[in-house]
């Protein structure tokens, strides 16, 4: 009988616009469905004994960590249940999350800077050296951080794929579509501020040529110090975004910063979208949702014209979500049945 605890941090529950909230429920939604005994945790503080109440009478044969911040929680299990197979899910390659998120020039300075990327560097090499599997959220932070950590864990891509309410029913035909999308994170960092000056430059150099095609951005940025654009419309926070997805030509990502997975490009093409990036960021995304990916770098814009053609000339991204999805279902069933 396979008895899974799930352990999750309770920020990921609390902001459901988030990537990590829309890749952890994909993976709720399965246990629940396939598991025979699934009980989630939601932990705020990496401290054992807060699991001792959801602990007692339960021994689970697998235990999976959401995100690498509770290696005193992990380590603890690990001698509690010698037998479970414990893997961590990787959201980031955390340390360099943290630098892109902040910069060298944030106001607290560059050695709290550097302490907090260490401290995040040597949670993920002890979750390395503690767990049985390390389950990298993209194939270049597999090859390129966690394999190169210390560790005896095995390190796995599992891949995040659009939860089906994020799918729009009823998408416009490739040819009706009119909007050029940008849906920045609802959190106001570094990362996400380089996203949406990037987006507005964009829309600003293609005014000229977009006819009926429209440059819109989702959620709330009063307070972020950004000017208005008058190419791009703003919409506001939506309660539903697969509407806008099945409307979409292109979902943009502009910049190139930031680690992980960008959940927002795979849900685009789940939605029959294609998607524009940063080359650096393209280049780390998966070969195989490369073809319907534009590399677009704001620093060297091509004339309108060109781009137009270009993403006009773009291949429809039919498979993308249907081998994300497949892979990462083979790699949960074969590791947690």
């Amino acid at each position: 009988m396979t008895r899974v605890l799930h352990i999750v941090p309770t920020g990921v529950f609390e902001n459901t616009y988030h990537g990590a909230y829309k890749d952890t429920i994909s993976r709720v939604r399965w246990f629940e469905k396939r598991c025979s005994d699934y009980r989630q945790v939601a932990v705020r503080v990496d401290a054992p004994a807060v699991l001792d109440a959801h602990l007692v009478r339960f021994e689970p044969t697998h235990i999976l960590f959401e995100y690498s911040r509770f290696p005193a929680i992990l380590c603890a299990l690990k001698h509690r249940f010698p037998a479970a197979r414990i893997g961590v899910r990787s959201h980031n390659a955390e340390p360099l999350q943290h630098l892109d998120n902040c910069g060298w020039r944030n106001p607290r300075g560059p050695v709290w800077l550097l302490y907090g990327m260490a401290r995040l560097f040597l949670q993920d090499a002890a979750c390395k050296r503690q767990a049985h599997v390390i389950y990298a959220i993209n194939d270049h932070e597999q090859r390129v951080y966690w394999s190169r950590i210390p560790g005896r864990a095995r390190v796995e891509w599992l891949p995040y794929f659009c939860p089906d309410p994020l799918i729009p029913q009823r998408p416009l035909p490739r040819a009706d579509r009119r909007l050029v999308a940008c849906l920045p994170t609802s959190s106001r960092n570094r990362r996400s501020l380089d996203l949406v000056e990037r987006f507005q430059r964009l829309a600003a150099a293609m005014e000229p040529a977009a006819g009926p095609v429209r440059f819109v951005m989702t959620g709330d940025l009063a307070g972020w110090g950004v000017p208005e654009s008058r190419a791009v419309e703003r919409l506001g926070m939506l309660d539903d975004i697969a509407p806008l997805l099945g409307q979409a030509a292109a979902v943009a990502m502009l910049s190139p910063l930031g680690h992980g997975f960008k959940t927002t490009l795979a849900d685009a093409m789940a939605a029959g979208a294609i998607a524009l990036a940063h080359p650096r960021l393209r280049a780390r995304c998966p070969a195989l949702m490369q073809p319907p990916l534009l590399a677009v770098d704001t620093e060297r814009l091509p004339a309108p014209e060109q781009f137009f053609r270009e993403m006009a000339a773009m291949p429809e991204p039919r498979d993308v979500h249907r081998e994300l999805k497949g892979r990462a279902y083979r790699i949960l069933e074969h590791d947690f049945t």
